[in-house]
């Protein structure tokens, strides 16, 4: 089988095995809802040529655990990791070329309680890490202009933030 440049409904599934789906190194880009509400995955491995993840492309997958990020994404859609209620930690530190964290990309994510921010982020859009109730933690490298829903619902405040490790804002 070839290797798509493109993971859709129809060609991904052939990627999922036990739980863990390794998005083979060729894929530059995860269509929209792609994923969207499956519940065999437990673990993402991106691959380096990966750069763009679409709107809803993992939406309601609960039992995701664990994502590697490619450090070549540019763009993560909107609502791309909503509901996925058992991821406790995302790393995008290497993410050098993601400048924003885009509308829901994380929202409801009960679980989520560690982010570590891309160094070269600009934005936190609107309802991003909404209703992460067990967020406890957001470290960037970086100043980033956070929408006033960014972190809507989830009761945390400037404490939070840290600008390098051992650093606190506020």
């Amino acid at each position: 089988m070839a290797v798509p440049y493109y993971l859709n409904k129809d060609n991904g599934r052939h990627y999922i095995i036990n739980g863990r789906l390794v998005v083979p190194e060729g894929v530059i880009q995860i269509e929209e809802n792609a994923f969207s509400g499956n519940n065999d995955i437990r673990e993402i491995i991106m691959p380096e040529s990966l750069t763009v993840i679409d709107d809803g492309a993992f939406e309601n997958c609960k039992e995701i655990c664990k994502v590697q990020f490619s450090r070549n994404l540019i763009d993560i859609g909107y609502y791309t990791f909503k509901n996925c209620r058992r991821l406790a930690y995302v790393d995008l530190s290497e993410c050098r070329k993601l400048w924003t964290i885009n509308d829901g990309c994380f929202e409801s994510a009960e679980g989520l309680e560690k982010v570590l921010l891309p160094p070269e982020l600009k934005e936190i859009r609107g309802f991003a890490f909404a209703g992460c109730s067990n967020l406890r933690e957001v470290i960037a490298k970086c100043e980033v202009e956070v929408e006033e829903t960014g972190f809507a619902s989830i009761g945390i405040g400037l404490h939070v933030f840290w600008r390098r490790e051992g650093e606190k804002t506020g």
